[in-house]
C-alpha cells in the first residue's frame, strides 16, 4: 500500500470515529494532493484491469475462440467500458457528497455516498463477470482437450508445440 493510500484510510477511520468533528472535513482541502493520490491509485487499479482483459483476450486467441462465450475482441471493449463507467459513477458521486459537505446537508452526502458505492459494486459485479467467464472458458476448453486426447488427436496447439512454432496469428 503506497503511504497516499494509506494517509486516506488514515482519515476515513479517522472521521469514522468522530463524525460530529469539523477537522475531518477541513483535511482533505488542507491536504490537496490526497485527492489527487486517490484519483491516481484508482486509475492504477483501472489500468492493471485492462492489462488483464487484453491479456485474456490474447490467451481466448491462443488457445481457441470457439470455447469462449464471447468474441475475444469484445473482452477489452466491455469490460474497460465497465470500469469507465464505474469510475465516472465514483466521481460523480464524490462530487455531490463534497457539495453536500460544503453545506452540511447530509440528504447530499448520503446520496453521493450511495452513487460511490453503487460504482464499487457495478465494478465488482463486471470484474465478477469477467471471472466467471475465464472459469468457463477454462471449463469449456479443459472439457474439448480431454475428448481430443481420448480419441488420441492433436490439437493445434499440441501440433505447433511439437514443431516448435508455439505462436499464433492474432
Amino acid at each position: 500500500m503506497d503511504i497516499h493510500a494509506y494517509v486516506g484510510w488514515r482519515h476515513l477511520v479517522g472521521s469514522a470515529r468522530i463524525p460530529r468533528s469539523r477537522a475531518h472535513k477541513r483535511q482533505p482541502v488542507e491536504q490537496g494532493s490526497l485527492r489527487d493520490a486517490d484519483l491516481l491509485s484508482c486509475s492504477w487499479a483501472s489500468f492493471v484491469d485492462a492489462a488483464i482483459y487484453l491479456t485474456l483476450q490474447h490467451f481466448v486467441l491462443y488457445c481457441g475462440p470457439e470455447f469462449s462465450l464471447l468474441k475475444p475482441r469484445l473482452y477489452p471493449w466491455l469490460f474497460v467500458g465497465c470500469d469507465f463507467a464505474s469510475i465516472v459513477m465514483q466521481a460523480i458521486g464524490g462530487g455531490v457528497a463534497a457539495g453536500g459537505g460544503i453545506s452540511d446537508n447530509i440528504k447530499v452526502v448520503n446520496v453521493g455516498n450511495s452513487l460511490i458505492l453503487a460504482g464499487i459494486a457495478f465494478q465488482v459485479t463486471a470484474m465478477s463477470v469477467c471471472g466467471l467467464l475465464v472459469l468457463t472458458f477454462l471449463w469449456r476448453y479443459r472439457k474439448a482437450r480431454a475428448t481430443l486426447y481420448a480419441s488420441n488427436e492433436k490439437s493445434a496447439y499440441d501440433l505447433s508445440k511439437a514443431s516448435n512454432a508455439v505462436s499464433r496469428k492474432l
